[in-house]
């Protein structure tokens, strides 16, 4: 997902549109993950953010600290912002065990 978003309307509060823009994000992060992926066991979906007054002054960040900006938008006083989000899911590779736990005679 990519795109502008407007935070100035005359009918509502500022407040207001950037919690619909809120809303917006965490519908989309949440359609993204119910949607099928190639393997199904053992994964995790990373969140990458990228945030800022347009596309060239953008900044990489994860999905949490973008709704955490979003809320000093108004505080800067900005007319719009652009925020892109990319969905991914990623296979969990388990921490390979360490020989010094599976000797034998060590109980935790």
């Amino acid at each position: 997902m990519k795109k502008i978003f407007k935070l100035t309307d005359e009918k509502k509060a500022p407040e207001r549109i950037v919690e619909a823009i809120k809303h917006e994000l965490r519908k989309y992060v949440k359609r993204e993950q119910n949607k099928k992926s190639e393997s199904e066991t053992k994964l995790f979906w990373e969140t990458q953010c990228r945030f800022g007054k347009s596309e060239a002054e953008s900044n990489e960040m994860g999905f949490d600290a973008l709704i955490k900006e979003l809320d000093t938008v108004i505080a800067a006083g900005w007319s719009e912002c652009f925020i892109e989000v990319v969905v991914s899911s990623k296979e969990w590779e388990p921490k390979p065990k360490s020989e010094e736990s599976t000797e034998a005679g060590e109980v935790y």
